[in-house]
């Protein structure tokens, strides 16, 4: 890594990240939850007097594939998120300032870019969740399970930073 001191930005730095994630998986849990249950109770916005309305029927055929278009309209945006951050990660590091000045630019780089991640997985997972609990259709809930999941196998680590570093300092 051309000499770069990875134990600047220490593990404290990427506790804080994970952190941010644990939050996100628990904003998605935590509705998630209220939302099934309200609709095992039949007292979400989907029923009237016990029973699932045309209403909700309805708007399953609109949110459904909605749901299908967001995630592969994220999935097809992240790639372009990436190669920006990577890009200005690599200015960064060429320009004359101090190692550690440019050290703490990446590890800031670093942080939008992994807080990004999560938060665009648990925006695809809240409307997956909205789309639950205003339809009752239980289908939606796959991308909830899906951005929890996400946002776990991508947390934020030590070496995943020193991976980011590897790609922007060679």
């Amino acid at each position: 890594m051309n000499g770069t001191n990875t134990q600047t930005q220490g593990p404290s730095n990427i506790l804080v990240l994970r952190v941010i994630c644990f939050a996100f998986c628990s904003g998605i849990a935590i509705f998630g939850a209220i939302a099934i249950m309200m609709t095992i109770e039949r007292s979400s916005p989907a029923f009237a007097n016990g029973a699932l309305t045309q209403q909700a029927q309805d708007l399953a055929k609109l949110l459904l594939p909605g749901i299908v278009v967001l995630g592969l309209s994220m999935l097809g945006a992240w790639p372009l998120i990436r190669r920006g951050h990577f890009a200005t990660g690599r200015r960064v590091w060429q320009s004359p300032e101090p190692i550690d000045a440019r050290e703490r630019k990446l590890f800031n780089g670093y942080s939008v870019l992994a807080t990004l991640r999560a938060a665009l997985a648990e925006g695809f997972g809240l409307f997956g969740l909205v789309t639950f609990f205003l339809t009752a259709q239980w289908v939606a809930l796959i991308a909830a399970a899906g951005a929890v999941a996400f946002i776990v196998a991508t947390m934020p680590s030590q070496s995943r930073y020193e991976n980011f570093l590897e790609s922007v300092t060679k």
